[in-house]
């Protein structure tokens, strides 16, 4: 793939330069390829495409890196680290579907299991917190938000049927919510 954007020294040189490497993600069915820069700019290609150059791209998606990526049909979520959001990307149609906020540092995203929620892990807020903020695929509401106190996520996901969230905490504890559709 030839890729079109170069994130200056800013990100890639000196005390910036912790996360530094580009980091590539690529969906189950191998038909998208998202190369998130250290900058926070993400390119998107299409394996079914025959050029080789990225069909879309968003940058300034957050401060520094991103954080972790995940698809899920045609549908890409990123969490924004210092961004305080996880933006989902609609790669059947090349656009941004919704930008979901969160109190802290964004640290990883998840989907449900069917495609319809998205866990997004937030660290290290204002409060000294950490959240789990589920919304909602289609319309971008905030279904559910879980709370870890100050213990760290150690991992998170949904059961195999999507009707609960867990985080796995650092002192070996679970956190088990059941979720509900929005009426």
């Amino acid at each position: 793939f030839e890729l079109s954007h170069y994130p200056s020294a800013m990100y890639t040189e000196g005390v910036m330069s912790a996360n530094s490497q580009s980091r590539a993600y690529i969906d189950e069915n191998c038909r998208y390829y998202a190369n998130a820069h250290p900058d926070g700019f993400m390119e998107i290609f299409s394996f079914e495409s025959e050029q080789n150059t990225a069909f879309t791209a968003y940058g300034e998606h957050c401060y520094y890196a991103v954080t972790d990526a995940v698809f899920h049909g045609d549908m890409l979520a990123s969490a924004g680290g210092f961004g305080r959001s996880a933006v989902l990307f609609d790669c059947a149609v090349g656009m941004i579907r919704h930008v979901l906020p969160c109190a802290g540092y964004a640290s990883g995203v998840e989907f449900s299991p069917d495609g319809t929620k998205l866990m997004l892990i937030s660290i290290g807020n204002t409060d000294n917190r950490n959240y789990a903020y589920i919304y909602s695929v289609e319309t971008g509401a905030l279904l559910f938000r879980m709370e870890a106190g100050n213990t760290a996520i150690e991992n998170f996901g949904f059961s195999k049927d999507g009707s609960s969230a867990v985080l796995l905490l650092k002192d070996g504890s679970a956190i088990v919510g059941k979720l509900f559709e929005l009426l």
